[in-house]
């Protein structure tokens, strides 16, 4: 049980990361709606509270293991910066990202402390490559749509409108409240749909993968408790036949003292 909640606990602290990278990355490189920076900062904010919470429950008896420049991950920074600096500094952007390229670098350190058993899991069962795919085709074809479509498509008006519409089409969704205007936003559209055929066929084969591993662990495991009792077994079946040869033995000797006690009488009458 105990194992089961430290994974969980891995798993949900390595989304986290991972989407708070994302998020710090998209913010960086976009325009984004102004709420929008302030919600990528109270979700940085909230990170980083969990991210306290979670090295401290990781580590809490291995504080040897601390190391300094984790502290620049559970500063919010981007929070921090939003909120007291704001968005009219003109250097803004500069600063901005900056800071994110600082924060990622360290998010991805502390990912490495906490997330080693995921990091084990996708070793196996290779699940981290449709998840890479998946954030990678977001990422291209939502800034090729952007391109294509922005100042042409009044439904497109910025990156988050751009990755709203790549997102319902590779997950087959389609609302229908975003569509291409361009050629090109088109064509996008059509690589996102057949991305979407390619990430189910990885995630099919990462899970068949995971279960014949499994599989193969427990017959391993299985086979091994089995050889473990056959040698049990056999050394049982040696002990017996030494007692067995041991017995053999007093009987000879059995049969050799009724001889030798014959021959005595033999010799007793004979005088």
């Amino acid at each position: 049980m105990k194992n089961r909640f430290n994974w969980f606990f891995e798993v949900f602290f390595v989304a986290l990361i991972f989407l708070d990278i994302f998020l710090l990355l998209i913010s960086a490189i976009f325009e984004l709606r102004i709420t929008s920076y302030y919600n990528i900062g109270l979700f940085d904010l909230l990170a980083s509270l969990f991210l306290i919470f979670g090295y401290y429950f990781r580590f809490k008896y291995k504080l040897a293991e601390f190391k300094l420049i984790y502290i620049a991950a559970f500063i919010p920074f981007y929070f921090i910066f939003i909120n007291l600096i704001g968005l009219t500094e003109p250097n803004f952007l500069i600063i901005l990202r900056l800071v994110i390229l600082v924060k990622i670098y360290v998010l991805l350190k502390l990912f490495n402390v906490l997330g080693r058993r995921v990091i084990s899991f996708q070793e196996r069962s290779k699940l981290i490559y449709p998840i890479i795919f998946f954030a990678v085709m977001l990422f291209i074809c939502s800034t090729i749509f952007l391109f294509a479509e922005q100042g042409i498509n009044p439904n497109v008006q910025n990156y988050e409108d751009s990755a709203w519409y790549v997102i319902q089409t590779i997950t087959t969704v389609g609302y229908g409240d975003i569509v291409p205007y361009t050629a090109i936003g088109r064509v996008t559209g059509v690589v996102a749909m057949l991305s979407a055929i390619i990430i189910t066929s990885l995630i099919t084969a990462s899970a068949t993968s995971s279960l014949v591993e499994a599989f193969r662990e427990e017959r391993d495991k299985l086979t091994q408790k089995n050889m473990e009792r056959i040698r049990i077994i056999e050394n049982k079946i040696d002990e017996i036949n030494k007692k067995t040869k041991n017995l053999d033995k007093l009987d000879e000797l059995s049969f050799q003292l009724k001889e030798i006690k014959s021959e005595l009488e033999r010799i007793k009458k004979s005088k």
